[in-house]
């Protein structure tokens, strides 16, 4: 069922490009930054998965990926200025966020 969800798959796939890109941070930056980055993009993934399966909580569910989202855009801009990594990569990280937005945002008019 999860499937016929755009936003599930595309965010699926976000989620194994963080894993990727989190695993090339610096040693020193993975436990905090890294597993920072890396909750925030679970969470999401579970509030979507929540929306999905409990309809009468599917606002508020997505008004958190929306803030979830927000906060990840902050620190992949931190994490592109502390150069940890690349331009192409936050091009690619931040695009899937914004995509990942609209589709969201679609949603929340479709359920208002």
């Amino acid at each position: 069922m999860k499937e016929e969800y755009p936003v599930f798959c595309k965010w699926y796939g976000v989620l194994d490009q963080t894993f990727s890109v989190v695993e090339r941070f610096p040693r020193w930056v993975r436990p905090t930054m890294g597993d920072h980055i890396l909750g925030l993009s679970i969470e999401v993934i579970g509030h979507i998965v929540e929306a999905i399966y409990r309809p009468e909580q599917r606002l508020g569910k997505l008004e958190q990926i929306n803030l979830e989202l927000e906060k990840l855009r902050v620190l992949w801009r931190l994490c592109l200025e502390r150069k940890w990594l690349s331009f192409a990569q936050y091009e690619q990280l931040e695009s899937a966020i914004e995509e990942s937005g609209k589709m969201v945002g679609g949603w929340l008019k479709q359920c208002r």
